[in-house]
C-alpha cells in the first residue's frame, strides 16, 4: 500500500521529483569526490613526512621539558627535548625489532662555529708546520691523528649509505 502511495506521488509530481533527485545525485557525487580528493592528500603528505622528516617513530627523552614537535615550537627557538646520555642500549633495543628498517638518530640545537677550515684542514696544516720546522717527534702523532680523522669520515660514509638504502 505505501509503496503504491509513493508510485503516485513520484508520477503526479515528476518535475519536483527530478529537480530534488538531480540535487540529491549532485551532492552525493560532491561529497565522494571531495573525500576521495581529501584522503588521496592525507596519504601523500603521511608518505612524504614519514619518508622524509619524521619517521614512523620518535623516541625522545623521558626528561623533555617541551613535547616532541617535528617541526619545532614555531618561535625560532630550540625545543627541550632532552638528552639520551646512554643512546647505544636504546638503539640496540630499538634495532632488534624486525620492522624497524633503519634508525636515524636526531638531534636539535642551533650552534655557530667559526674556524679556519675543519679538523682534517688544521691537523694537516699543523702537520706542514712541524714539517716545516723539522719538529720530527710531533710528526707521526698528527699523521696518525689525520688517519683516524679519514677513517672517521669513510665510516660515516658507509652508514650514510646504508641508512640511505638507495644511493642512486
Amino acid at each position: 500500500m505505501s509503496i503504491q502511495i509513493a508510485i503516485r506521488n513520484l508520477i503526479a509530481h515528476k518535475f519536483s521529483s527530478i529537480i530534488v533527485g538531480t540535487i540529491i545525485s549532485f551532492g552525493t557525487f560532491l561529497l565522494v569526490i571531495g573525500l576521495a580528493l581529501t584522503d588521496s592528500v592525507n596519504q601523500s603528505m603521511e608518505r612524504t613526512i614519514t619518508s622524509s622528516l619524521g619517521g614512523n617513530l620518535q623516541v625522545y627523552s623521558a626528561d623533555a621539558k617541551d613535547k616532541l614537535s617535528l617541526y619545532g615550537d614555531g618561535f625560532m627557538g630550540t625545543p627541550e627535548y632532552g638528552e639520551m646520555l646512554s643512546f647505544g642500549k636504546v638503539r640496540s633495543v630499538i634495532e632488534a625489532v624486525p620492522e624497524v628498517k633503519a634508525m636515524v638518530p636526531m638531534g636539535s640545537s642551533n650552534v655557530i662555529v667559526s674556524n679556519d677550515g675543519n679538523e682534517l684542514d688544521a691537523c694537516i696544516n699543523e702537520l706542514r708546520d712541524v714539517v716545516d720546522s723539522g719538529q720530527n717527534d710531533l710528526r707521526q702523532e698528527l699523521i696518525t691523528k689525520i688517519e683516524s680523522i679519514i677513517a672517521d669520515r669513510e665510516e660515516e660514509i658507509i652508514r650514510g649509505k646504508e641508512v640511505a638504502g638507495d644511493v642512486e
